[in-house]
């Protein structure tokens, strides 16, 4: 074997580790690629469950905020209610002094 075809055999064997390397590389890209969307995905996935627990709790904040409210109109409403008869009962007692 003369000079020339070992270079032509040891470019062919170059050329071969080479083109096993790129599979071994497209493979490497191909699965970094669907690990990259799985993250992805997984994020997305927590961020709408997050969104969506965010939601509920706001809800029953609202809720109680909204009953809280309704309390304290009712107690406001009730203590209306005895400042008129307060007030009823003081002017009658003011009349009846008069008397």
């Amino acid at each position: 074997m003369n000079q020339d075809d070992k270079r032509l055999a040891e470019a062919e064997r170059e050329r071969t580790r080479l083109q096993n390397l790129n599979v071994k590389l497209i493979q490497e890209i191909s699965l970094a690629q669907k690990n990259k969307i799985n993250v992805v995905a997984e994020i997305r996935r927590k961020a709408e469950n997050d969104i969506h627990e965010f939601e509920r709790k706001a809800d029953r904040d609202i809720e109680k905020l909204e009953h809280d409210q309704k309390r304290l109109e009712n107690l406001l409403r009730s203590n209306n209610i005895t400042i008129m008869n307060l007030e009823r009962e003081m002017e009658n007692k003011r009349r009846t002094n008069q008397q």
